[in-house]
Formats: C-alpha cells, structure tokens, sequence
C-alpha cells in the first residue's frame, strides 16, 4: 500500500509540475490552472497523510499511538 501510495504522490507531482498534462486527471473536468493546482495539492496532502499512517501502522517509525486509533484512521 505504501509503494502503490508513493506511486500516486509522484502522478500527482508531476501533473502538478506540468510534465503531466492535466486533462487527464480528476476525470478531464478540470479548465483552468488555478483549479488543477489546488485539486493536485489537495491530492498530494490527502496521499502524503495516508502514507504516514500506513508507516506508521506498519511501525516503521516508532510512536505511541494505539492500534485502533490508527485503524479507525485507515
């Protein structure tokens, strides 16, 4: 799940950097820059948080948070 996670923060890095066009994501709906910056950094938020979390769960960084906490998260 992290490496699938990772994948998609570099998709959505690079649309966000223009290597990528942008009609192709957020189902082509997006017309303007300003709308595709602000979908892309709402993406790579959203997908750098669930990273964490899964690193986390899987106690690659020490932390004193319960499991089921992390679970209701997941």
């Amino acid at each position: 799940m992290i490496a699938l996670l990772t994948a998609l923060l570099v998709f959505h890095t690079l649309v966000l950097s223009g290597a990528i066009p942008y009609g192709i994501v957020w189902a082509g709906k997006i017309s303007t820059t300003k709308e595709m910056r602000k979908l892309e950094v709402i993406s790579i938020l959203v997908n750098a948080f669930a990273i964490f979390i899964f690193i986390l769960k899987a106690d690659y960084i020490p932390h004193k948070i319960s499991a089921k906490i992390l679970n209701a998260i997941i």
